[in-house]
């Protein structure tokens, strides 16, 4: 059988190389675009992102920069045409793995304090006192670092971790130009109890789709802001962080399990003294953080250790920056984001979807985008007593649907063209959109979806992303 993207008379030339790792070593490896690496586990124990490979199956790559971590050695084999690949013996996973333990502690502690988690989950079971957790709410964690710091490997890690542990952290991606199982241009958060696909693009895994499931699929809460980074529009990233946090609060009061397991926060890379720091400042007070963690930035973290020390709740750590990360360039992250695009109409290459083109009436639409940042009020020009937070400009605007929407990556928001603007502003996505084509003269829109339905009659926001076959 072929692999996809390689003929019969092409697998005839490809090499598998045996390899042999030793304890607490890494593998790292880059795949191209368009190149494909094959990767079996022979024997011993060995992990990507914190979740372990099985021995026997084959894992395939693509576009991807990984590494596999191994505690006590493994053997594999690996094919095809890696951009680079070496074993480095410097790895950082023993302080990984030690933050990790010492969360798992403050888990344990609030599990204690649960009472309704003691009597459904811990069947009462004791497990003394410890550590610093408020009543039954397990450690919420904010990973800060540069660009490109590895803030995300982090995450991955510490998540794959939990669930091992039988925990159901709630995952938190706050770094627009991800996605975390969503479009890039989105902030998310979702429960994850179940492994994480370390195939997938991101090795999150994915949401639900209309094709089979490699893994259980996750149910992510989705905010479209738009962009690649917060600085785009400051008060409408806030305003989602915030929508989201208030999303978040209500989902653990429904589930002990996830409360007690905690959060765990991707923040974007932001870390300049202005407008990093300030955004810090909202996103732990809206998230009720409780554990910052800084990755090999130094001077961040004395800055931080000094500004939320004082305030005993919230505990200031670091951790070394992984040698194994690399810088992501403009080129890359775009050839990433469009290949995330295509796949959420198309699927990945193991699991090929239908996308279906619909036309419908141009009056059908109702379309916004975000307000830009110079039309919102200026504290000049407000009556006296009132401040820039309360007194806001809509924070969306709604726009003609016209040609310039051509190739756009509208998200489709659970909310009707009957709400206000400000509810508009504050809906979550229910999906995506990609607008093929416009006829001005017969007034009819082409539209590309990924199931086959009728256009929803939801408002649609459009952001920056475009899409072009």
């Amino acid at each position: 059988m072929d692999l996809p993207g390689l003929s019969s008379a092409g697998q005839s030339s490809v090499t598998n190389n045996t390899v042999d790792l030793r304890p607490e070593t890494e593998w790292r490896f880059e795949v191209g675009l368009d190149s494909i690496v094959t990767l079996k586990v022979l024997q011993g124990n060995a992990e990507i992102f914190g979740t372990e490979l099985a021995v026997g199956p084959t894992y395939s790559f693509t576009a991807t920069k990984l590494s596999m971590f191994t505690w006590r050695g493994c053997r594999f084999e690996w094919s095809g045409d890696p951009l680079a690949e070496y074993i480095s013996e410097e790895s950082v996973m023993s302080s990984y793995a030690n933050l990790h333990f010492a969360l798992e502690k403050l888990r344990m502690q609030a599990a204690e304090k649960d009472a309704h988690y003691k009597k459904e989950v811990m069947k009462e079971v004791d497990i003394g006192q410890f550590g610093s957790a408020e009543e039954g709410d397990g450690p919420r964690v904010l990973i800060i670092g540069s660009r490109s710091s590895g803030k995300t490997t982090l995450a991955k890690i510490l998540t794959a971790y939990a669930v091992k542990m039988g925990r159901s952290p709630m995952v938190v991606s706050l770094d627009p130009k991800e996605g975390m199982l969503s479009l890039p241009g989105t902030i998310s958060a979702a429960s994850f109890s179940t492994m994480m696909d370390v195939e997938e693009e991101e090795s999150w895994g994915s949401s639900a789709t209309t094709g089979p499931m490699h893994v259980p699929p996750k149910n992510p809460t989705v905010y479209y802001f738009g962009s690649d980074s917060p600085t785009d529009n400051i008060r409408f990233y806030k305003s989602l962080v915030s929508r989201l946090s208030i999303a978040i609060s209500s989902r653990l009061e429904m589930d002990h399990r996830a409360r007690v397991s905690g959060c765990i926060i991707d923040a974007a890379g932001i870390i300049d003294q202005k407008v990093g720091y300030d955004l810090i400042d909202s996103i732990v007070s809206d998230l009720a953080v409780d554990v910052i963690v800084t990755i090999g930035n130094e001077r961040l973290y004395n800055d931080l250790l000094k500004r939320y020390q004082p305030r005993k709740q919230i505990t200031v750590v670091k951790v070394q920056r992984s040698g194994g990360v690399v810088e992501h360039d403009a080129t890359y992250l775009r050839s990433i984001q469009r290949r995330m695009i295509k796949e959420y109409f198309y699927g990945p290459p193991k699991t090929a979807l239908s996308a279906f083109t619909i036309t419908a009436d141009i009056s059908a639409f109702t379309v916004y985008k975000r307000s830009e940042q110079s039309h919102l009020v200026s504290s000049s020009a407000l009556p006296i007593g009132s401040d820039e937070t309360t007194a806001l400009l809509s924070l969306v605007t709604k726009v003609e649907v016209s040609p310039a929407l051509q190739n756009a990556i509208l998200a489709v928001l659970y909310a009707s063209a009957k709400d206000t603007e400000d509810d508009i502003a504050e809906a979550s996505v229910m999906g995506f959109v990609n607008i093929l084509d416009i006829d001005e003269t017969k007034k009819k829109v082409k539209v590309l979806m990924p199931i086959q339905a009728r256009l929803p009659s939801q408002v649609l926001l459009m952001g920056s992303y475009h899409y072009l076959e």
